[in-house]
């Protein structure tokens, strides 16, 4: 029944169906011969390259386990409670849900590239829905020799072949698994017509099942689709439409919006929370903000992944883009573009004003709030500029975002001209080559969907952490990391890509750990040269003392993604130095950190307030400058207590400016001594927490801190 509700209120019969399907089949064509590489690889590898498509796929399987697990546990509901809007202020991502069934049914990698597939099918069917429903709503008039099917379908076929192929779409299919879905949009404004034109149950429930979709796969979009549905419904009532309304009419109101709060408002609630709060975690820098927004010259710039002329753009133009490939691949086309100068005149009066409009709006609302041109950031501000600090818009991530909205006005505007000038069907073949050559983007990319085989070898090793190796800066390495730890179930110490999603403050302790942080984040000057951690600390030893405290029995190396010196300070520190034993698994390094491998079982962590650590290497001396305030923790990873002294020196003018707030046992303060204080303290298996405290007006600096291990308790 509800079929053929759809069918009735979509104007579509047997006849039409058919033509539809042809339709859709000629879409999945189009798309298969323009990525013919991900067709030839479809149960292999993954559509797209980068680390993205990696963290859809660990999404899926995460999600689903979470709610099996509850299963379970006899816990029914909680999981999904938790994923949809409970649990503290956080970055709610949704989108594999509304695909979750595909990702069931077929397993990967095979349910990835059915919806990256779809996404192309889908965007140009949605748009050839969209535009034949304009023209039969406000076509006074038939430009189309109505006997000839070919040229009855094809401005609204091209518009869709035009949608699904811009480059916009194509460039965010590498990889942005939301980003890349444009097929929501066309068929979301569809039903909001529709609604505006006559409000019934079947026309609610689509418009409230598409908004839901659209929210939960990319909120961005949503978010400027909220944008457009004001300025859809202003300029309606702007040209003395009116919409009537009744008991029941505002029955069907209430129940939209009850939904809409029900399946948009309440998951997103954490994201909410997390956006409206003061100094948000997740508030973009003005650099960034601007970094993100749209280049004017990149509308009019080919993409740079386009087979024929890609390099030439690129390298004269599309490099000097700020953000990156996906964001700043924004190109409408030159053949749109003339047809639409030249053959302006022929489109209905308020369907040009109203979707012209439409395309310089959210044009102007994606330069975002400062002009910017080839890199160049100009001094013009921008209306964004006005509303960037507002509560939701002050963490808009991606403002360029905005350009999906020019690309419908777009394309709505040159199904117009089609509408009016396309009368022979030899004109509609040359203008479906023209299209199929200017947005060409063979040979799609594709990448190998298989986890590094290290995963499945230690996934029976002992610990329960594993440290990877350029994981904490390359994005690729570590969304597979993130993959593959489905493998082996290992916590994944200071991943970027996990980073990324909870914020840096939930990996502040780890980035702290000495002779850790020299590791991750491949300070290869400071391991080369053999230099000690703050406080004189050992990083051989140190690193020893930090995996204990992780329980990181695994340090794994993806060599391919190293330079050769980050290589070579791997090998210097690990393997020279630390003694360590490398096993060679496919083109990834392994090492095993066992119990043999120990240090003196502390380790000391600078926490906030030290400014100016610095090391002179002429006097090869250490300093360090404290306002008020500088902290540490002291890790201790042995089963006793240990005793600790602390040893620094300081100016004549500092002697007796600095006081140690602890809540430990200090065993001996020594005071000043010919400008050297030693404090000597009980340091508790686990953290304990010190202070240094600056009790003079100004700056005290230190010279030369010392961390001694005395031994434990125990044994002294």
């Amino acid at each position: 029944m509800w079929y053929f509700k759809v069918r009735h209120h979509l104007g579509m019969n047997n006849k039409t169906i058919k033509q539809h399907l042809a339709v859709i089949g000629l879409y999945v064509g189009f798309a298969l011969v323009m990525s013919l590489p991900v067709l030839l690889s479809f149960g292999v590898d993954l559509a797209g390259n980068g680390g993205d498509p990696w963290q859809v796929l660990w999404r899926f399987d995460d999600r689903i386990d979470a709610v099996r697990q509850d299963i379970s546990d006899g816990g029914i509901g909680s999981a999904i409670v938790s994923e949809f809007g409970g649990g503290e202020p956080r970055l709610v991502n949704l989108s594999v849900w509304p695909w979750m069934w595909v990702h069931l049914l077929f397993g990967e990698p095979i349910a990835y590239n059915i919806i990256w597939l779809c996404s192309f099918v889908l965007s140009g069917y949605g748009m050839f829905l969209l535009v034949n429903y304009l023209f039969k709503r406000h076509g006074e008039e038939d430009f189309s020799d109505e006997s000839n099917i070919i040229l009855k379908l094809a401005p609204a076929f091209i518009a869709g072949l035009v949608y699904m192929l811009l480059p916009f779409h194509v460039a965010h299919s590498f990889g942005h698994f939301g980003a890349m879905q444009t097929q929501w949009i066309p068929l979301i404004i569809l039903t909001l017509y529709m609604l505006m034109e006559k409000l019934t149950v079947v026309r609610a429930v689509m418009f409230m099942l598409l908004v839901t979709i659209q929210a939960w796969t990319e909120h961005h979009y949503m978010l400027w689709l909220g944008v457009f549905m004001v300025w859809l419904l202003f300029y309606s009532v702007g040209i003395g439409k009116k919409w009537k309304g009744s008991k029941r009419t505002l029955l069907y109101m209430v129940l939209v919006g009850a939904v809409f709060i029900f399946t948009v408002v309440i998951p997103y609630w954490p994201t909410i929370q997390l956006a409206v709060q003061p100094n948000s975690v997740i508030e973009l820098r003005d650099e960034q903000l601007v970094r993100f927004s749209a280049d004017p010259l990149a509308y009019v710039v080919p993409a740079p992944f386009h087979t024929l002329w890609g390099w030439l753009s690129n390298n004269l133009f599309g490099q000097h883009f700020t953000g990156n490939v996906q964001e700043s691949t924004l190109y409408l086309g030159l053949v749109p573009a003339l047809l639409i100068l030249f053959y302006h005149q022929k489109i209905p009066k308020k369907q040009k004003k109203f979707w012209l409009w439409t395309v310089i709006i959210f044009w102007i609302i994606s330069l975002g709030p400062k002009l910017h041109i080839m890199g160049y950031v100009t001094r013009i501000p921008m209306p964004y500029g006005l509303i960037d600090n507002l509560p939701i818009m002050s963490v808009v991530r991606t403002v360029v975002r905005a350009a999906v909205l020019v690309n419908v006005g777009w394309v709505v505007l040159l199904a117009w001209v089609l509408k009016t000038q396309l009368k022979r069907t030899s004109s509609v073949i040359v203008v479906v080559m023209f299209v199929l050559v200017e947005f060409l983007f063979w040979p799609m990319p594709t990448m190998s969907w298989q986890t590094p085989l290290v995963y499945e070898q230690i996934k029976d090793m002992g610990g329960e952490a594993v440290i990877e190796i350029p994981a904490a800066t390359n994005y690729l390495v570590a969304s597979r990391a993130l993959y593959g730890s489905r493998v082996h179930n290992k916590e994944l110490i200071n991943n970027i890509a996990l980073e990324r999603a909870s914020g840096a403050e939930a990996y502040q302790e780890v980035r702290s750990m000495p002779a850790l942080r020299q590791l991750l984040y491949l300070r290869t000057d400071h391991i080369i040269e053999g230099r000690e951690e703050f406080l004189r600390q050992d990083m051989v030893e140190t690193l020893f003392d930090v995996t204990k405290w992780l329980n990181a029995q695994q340090i794994i190396v993806h060599q391919d993604s190293l330079s050769n010196k980050q290589r070579d300070a791997v090998i210097d520190l690990l393997e020279k130095r630390a003694g360590l034993k490398r096993t060679e698994v496919e083109d990834t390094w392994l090492y095993e950190v066992t119990d043999n491998n120990q240090g003196d079982g502390v380790f000391i962590a600078r926490d906030d307030g030290w400014k100016k650590v610095a090391l002179n290497e002429e006097k090869n001396e250490v300093s360090a400058e404290i306002e008020s305030k500088a902290g540490f923790t002291i890790y201790n990873v042995n089963k006793e207590a240990s005793v600790v002294r602390l040893i620094w020196a300081a100016g004549e003018e500092d002697n007796n400016s600095l006081d140690i707030s602890t809540d430990t046992k200090v065993i001996e303060d020594s005071g000043m001594v010919d400008g050297v204080r030693t404090v000597t303290i009980l340091v508790e298996p686990g953290k304990t927490a010190v202070d240094f405290v600056n009790n003079k007006d100004g700056v005290l600096k230190i010279f030369e801190p010392v961390m001694k291990v005395l031994g434990t308790a125990q044994n002294l």
